[in-house]
């Protein structure tokens, strides 16, 4: 009698329905999860200069290479489930000072490793000391050829998102 309701309740469109509904729950809930993010952040090392924020689900930063001197404007939609970061492009202002062998964004993406311009994902993790120092890892594409991934090291007051790991 029990089996009989659930047919007569999940008819195969009402099942398509509720599929399609996970489906598109389990999509957003990272983008919904990153809107409780609220942080600034500075990394500064060798080959760039980042400077930003992250307040509402939107990360905002400039970036200075300073190997090219060309300047980045992002604006970002941030996105976290777990330990992953997903940052997915909405606006971009280049300020370009070419050098001498880089002619295009495609070069200054290629010599800073950057897998993809539309989205990125990151793996982050929380330092083991009492302040709040985070690491963010992106994979680089020419790990085959012996480059590193890129690792930023992000000291900041803040919350990275609503529901974030403890460990």
């Amino acid at each position: 009698m029990a089996v009989y309701q659930i047919k007569k309740i999940l008819t195969p469109s009402r099942l398509s329905s509720l599929v399609l509904l996970g489906l598109v729950l389990w999509g957003v809930y990272p983008f919904i999860n990153g809107m409780g993010c609220d942080f600034p952040f500075e990394i500064n090392n060798e080959a760039y200069h980042i400077v930003g924020s992250c307040k509402d689900g939107t990360l905002k930063y400039a970036t200075l290479f300073k190997k090219t001197g060309t300047v980045s404007i992002r604006k970002d939609l941030y996105g976290v489930i777990g330990h992953k970061v997903i940052a997915i492009r909405l606006d971009r202002r280049l300020f370009v000072a070419p050098k001498p062998g880089f002619s295009n964004l495609d070069d200054v993406l290629a010599e800073y490793n950057y897998t993809s311009d539309l989205v990125r994902q990151y793996y982050w993790g929380k330092g083991a000391s009492e302040n709040n120092e985070y690491f963010f890892l992106q994979k680089s594409k020419y790990q085959t050829e012996g480059d590193p991934s890129l690792l930023f090291k992000v000291l900041t007051d803040g919350r990275i998102a609503f529901i974030a790991p403890n460990d």
